[in-house]
């Protein structure tokens, strides 16, 4: 029998399949990526370890907007005035000065209060917006029929963990006997502050019913009558919406039933001229 030798020429090297380019080399096995927030930090298999090392998101500073405060009034002297008024303050006030009105910016919420305070002693026409911790969020409410009581409607809310401040039913009164004579499904809900709007609106039931919710409706001042502001931060002349007169609409003696005199205008550069000036009026 014949022996077999193995010669050098029986070993060849193994060649690799040839690959295109672009393409990277693929392997029969399922890779495991490793994730690590330090390229020197030791690897891990696990996510939950890789999840617990990760710093959870800071949430975004929101700046506290102070609102103005609008001022009717011009100042005889306004650098002098204004380094009155800064001197009771911790931070200087900005003047956005308008053609008929003065617009002052304060960023502390304290001196946005001692400026508010000075102003309504000097008895100055004015008017403001509630700051932002004080801010009553409302909310237009349609969907629930006009027969369910507003009682339904704040019980079912308070289930939902959302406080309700008010709630009113939008009607039609007759002018004589004031009377509800219509009951329209539309509610007005007001928030206390700091309420979570966005909860409110994810709410889609209410009542046994689909309802839709509407941004807050426009205010109006109940006591000069003009729009965007309320009473509680108003200074300026009243105006009675039954009889044009200045004074309150609830000490007016005009009967009911009588169509509303009242018509919404802007004040003239005369009437601005007369109003009274800072500077004088401020200690």
């Amino acid at each position: 029998m014949a022996e077999y030798r193995i010669t050098p020429q029986d070993f060849q090297p193994a060649q690799s399949p040839k690959q295109k380019r672009g393409q990277l080399p693929t392997s029969s096995g399922a890779s495991s990526s490793f994730l690590s927030p330090n390229q020197f930090a030791v690897l891990s298999d696990s996510e939950s370890e890789i999840e617990e090392t990760r710093a959870p998101p800071k949430p975004p500073n929101r700046r506290t907007i102070i609102p103005p405060i609008v001022v009717y009034s011009l100042f005889d002297n306004h650098s002098a005035t204004l380094k009155q008024v800064n001197d009771k303050l911790t931070s200087l006030v900005d003047v956005k000065s308008k053609t008929d009105r003065l617009l002052l910016y304060i960023k502390p919420s304290a001196d946005y209060n001692i400026l508010l305070s000075e102003i309504k002693s000097a008895k100055l026409v004015y008017h403001t917006y509630p700051l932002p911790e004080a801010v009553q969020p409302r909310l237009v409410l349609k969907g629930i029929p006009s027969n369910v009581p507003e009682e339904d409607v704040r019980a079912d809310l308070n289930n939902h963990n959302i406080q309700v401040a008010r709630i009113s039913e939008l009607t039609k009164l007759d002018r004589v006997t004031q009377t509800v004579i219509i009951k329209y499904p539309i509610f007005v809900i007001t928030f206390p502050p700091a309420t979570d709007v966005r909860k409110v609106l994810q709410i889609r039931k209410l009542c046994h019913c689909i309802v839709t919710w509407d941004s807050r409706p426009v205010r109006q001042c109940f006591n000069c009558q003009s729009f965007g502001h309320s009473s509680d931060v108003c200074g300026e002349p009243s105006k009675c919406v039954k009889c044009d007169q200045q004074r309150a609409s609830k000490n007016c003696n005009k009967p009911a039933g009588t169509p509303k005199m009242y018509q919404l205008r802007r004040r003239s550069p005369r009437q601005i001229l007369r109003l009274p000036s800072i500077s004088t009026t401020l200690p």
